[in-house]
């Protein structure tokens, strides 16, 4: 957002006439005007227009938050033009104040306030007023808000604005994956360990362009991109390599997972450059077995796979014997399938490798390999590309 202001002061007498107009632009151009005000100036200014934030709406347009002579939040959105004052807030002059959710729902933090609202009508839900002062931490996949009071820690705040039990272990906290949540003490970075649903406080982030405050990961105002509702994330396997353990006899499957995303307007498989998070949960189905499990324990990816967005998984029967296991994978906190190659006969009569995912894979470790089996896999026809891993599972 640009204020666009100037004044024609009569020399001598300090009076004349202020015009300002809020704009949004856009890559350097003007993409729309706000609002404009005029009126007589009397030595000093009569209004002010004072920009705080500027998010997508989730219809293609800008949700602006600003305010005016009045110390009232106003909110303007493009996609309906619509501009509405929301009642009994009073504007921050922080530019992270405001967050889209789901169904459309946007939330605003104001002084001791949280305020839900349409972002098309701009037509309040409801007005949470807190102890504290409240910071959004993001809009989550349960249709509420996570907030972070300064008096009584981390709150979650349902779709009709009811406050569930204060967290004050979390207090300044972020969730950062699954199970952890990354806090900085003393100059250093802490990592608190709570699952997501623990304490009633989900780490699942809203399917909206705009979850959560500030950049993320990639330097955007916009959630990682797995959650973009455009691109649909995947793991599957770089590296696949079965190798000698112990005890003796007993073979290990080392897989080296690598996250991949199909953006739906290029319609091209890409390898995910960026950092990400990648944790998956496991279920004993059978046997002994050494398993993570939420929300008891958790597997990710160490700090220099998540940089490449790799995962390594080991499965070894060890001296317990054999074991099934249910395995599920996250990516940036959202459920991914695995994709897995097999080799098909083409028509033309080349050979080429028919990529399958699932949901959730059975792991068995038998002592001459554990063997992976999809569960009800989906054939998408994505071909292997000349990058791709060509090990068979």
């Amino acid at each position: 957002m640009l204020i666009d202001s100037w004044n024609d002061a009569c020399q001598g007498t300090q009076s004349g006439f202020q015009s300002e107009t809020l704009s949004l632009f856009k890559n350097g151009a003007a993409y729309a005007t706000i609002e404009t005000r005029s009126a007589p100036f009397y030595g000093q200014g009569e209004f002010e227009f004072t920009p705080t934030s500027a998010i997508p709406d989730g219809s293609g347009g800008v949700l602006a938050i600003f305010h005016n002579d009045s110390s009232e939040c106003s909110a303007y959105d493009t996609s309906s033009g619509a501009t509405a004052t929301l009642a009994n807030t009073n504007c921050p002059t922080s530019s992270d104040n405001v967050v889209l959710g789901k169904n459309n729902t946007a939330f605003l933090s104001s002084g001791q306030l949280v305020v839900a609202f349409n972002a098309a009508t701009l037509q309040q839900n409801w007005a949470y007023t807190s102890a504290g002062s409240p910071t959004l931490v993001a809009a989550t996949d349960d249709d509420g808000v996570t907030i972070d009071d300064s008096q009584q820690g981390i709150i979650q705040l349902d779709e009709n604005g009811n406050a569930g039990t204060p967290v004050s272990t979390l207090q300044d906290a972020a969730p950062f994956d699954m199970a952890t949540w990354e806090q900085v003490i003393n100059g250093d970075l802490s990592m608190i360990w709570s699952p997501s649903g623990s304490n009633g406080v989900p780490n699942t982030l809203a399917d909206s362009p705009a979850p959560m405050l500030g950049e993320n990961q990639y330097g955007q105002r916009r959630p990682p991109l797995c959650q973009n509702a455009k691109v649909i994330c995947a793991l599957a396997p770089e590296q696949d390599n079965l190798q000698g353990s112990f005890p003796p006899g007993v073979k290990e499957r080392d897989i080296v997972y690598k996250a991949f995303y199909f953006h739906e307007d290029t319609k091209e498989l890409e390898p995910l450059s960026g950092p990400a998070r990648i944790a998956w949960n496991e279920e004993l189905l059978s046997g002994a077995s050494v398993v993570c499990s939420f929300p008891t324990t958790v597997c990710q990816n160490t700090p220099a796979q998540y940089n490449s967005a790799q995962a390594e998984d080991v499965l070894n029967a060890g001296s317990s014997g054999v074991a099934t296991i249910k395995q599920t994978f996250f990516v940036d906190r959202g459920q991914v399938r695995v994709f897995w190659p097999s080799l098909q006969i083409l028509p033309s009569g080349f050979e080429a490798n028919q990529w399958t995912g699932a949901l959730t894979q059975i792991a068995t470790t038998y002592t001459n390999g554990p063997r992976i089996q999809q569960q009800t896999p989906d054939r998408f026809g994505v071909m292997c590309s000349a990058d791709c891993d060509t090990t068979p599972p």
